[in-house]
């Protein structure tokens, strides 16, 4: 439902889903670029603000994360740094229900 409904959304990246597969999601990640008119922090309020939680699971690159620090990587990723600044997991678990989904769906498209 959330990949069928966002997928042709200005602005926003969806997983890859090959063709004739059905994907069982950990996560659903998607990502917010500047086409779609609004950051992923905004996104991510304005979800909140409607009763919808997502999430920012990895907000600083690996290559920033205290563990990685002796690898010495003092130089800039910058990929990876930018994904880190748009990417946003939205609810995916067995429990929500098609309508729940589709409440996801509508409102990220009303915004």
């Amino acid at each position: 439902v959330l990949a069928e409904g966002l997928g042709g959304v200005r602005g926003l990246t969806c997983p890859y889903i090959a063709p004739h597969v059905r994907h069982v999601f950990h996560q659903f990640t998607i990502r917010v670029t500047g086409d779609f008119g609004r950051s992923r922090d905004q996104l991510k309020q304005m979800l909140q603000d409607k009763g919808i939680m997502s999430e920012v699971y990895y907000p600083l690159p690996i290559h920033r994360q205290p563990l990685y620090e002796d690898l010495g990587y003092n130089d800039t990723l910058p990929n990876a740094e930018k994904a880190c600044k748009e990417v946003l997991s939205l609810p995916v678990h067995p429990l929500l229900t098609t309508e729940e989904l589709e409440y996801v769906v509508q409102t990220i498209k009303n915004l």
